[in-house]
């Protein structure tokens, strides 16, 4: 089985104000490094667990379709447990 992400998230878990609170970052100079920490925090939280923080479209291509007929999820989301912020 192989998954094809066709199109990822349309933002982040966190934003960038939120990042910059949280660290306390007043000057905008870091601002390309904090956006790229929160979307590789995403990729390796998502990529050890397994699960999607966020709704993403992906494709799934069989080798020979599943016995039983069924196909399991790629992925499994955590929106049911994260409430209304996704």
């Amino acid at each position: 089985m192989t998954s094809i992400l066709l199109a990822g998230p349309a933002g982040e878990p966190v934003s960038l104000t939120e990042a910059r609170a949280f660290l306390r970052v007043d000057d905008t100079g870091e601002n390309t490094l904090i956006s790229t920490l929160i979307t590789a925090a995403r990729v390796h939280v998502e990529s050890m667990t397994r699960r999607a923080l966020i709704n993403q479209n992906w494709r799934v291509l069989f080798d020979v379709w599943p016995a039983g007929g069924e196909s399991p999820a790629p992925r499994a989301f955590f929106r049911s447990y994260c409430g209304s912020r996704l």
